[in-house]
């Protein structure tokens, strides 16, 4: 799914493979395919917030792991904490592999 991911910063770096049936991400068949990013967070950290000018999702974190579905390098992910400290990642240095044919 992913190649090299690493956190420099607040900058997202590394490969995402495009992915096809990835059905443990979503029961939505249009969310089953494409680039997906998979990182382990802080425990303190309990809520993101993906945004982009397509699309936008959001959610809890409960076990330290988040996964989100990539769809721009212009999209940002926002963490806040229990203690209410906010951090934006962004994903332009992450390289989004194109779907083969």
């Amino acid at each position: 799914m992913q190649e090299n991911i690493s956190l420099d910063g607040d900058k997202i770096k590394g490969k995402s493979k495009y992915v096809k049936g990835y059905a443990g991400f979503s029961s939505k068949e249009a969310e089953q395919e494409g680039n997906y990013l998979a990182i382990k967070v802080d425990d303190n950290t309990t809520t993101f917030e993906l945004s982009d000018p397509k699309s936008k999702g959001s959610g809890t974190i409960d076990d330290g792991f988040l996964v989100v579905r990539i769809t721009d390098k212009t999209q940002t992910i926002t963490l806040k904490a229990k203690d209410k400290n906010t951090r934006v990642l962004t994903l332009t240095d992450l390289e989004l592999e194109e779907e083969s044919a």
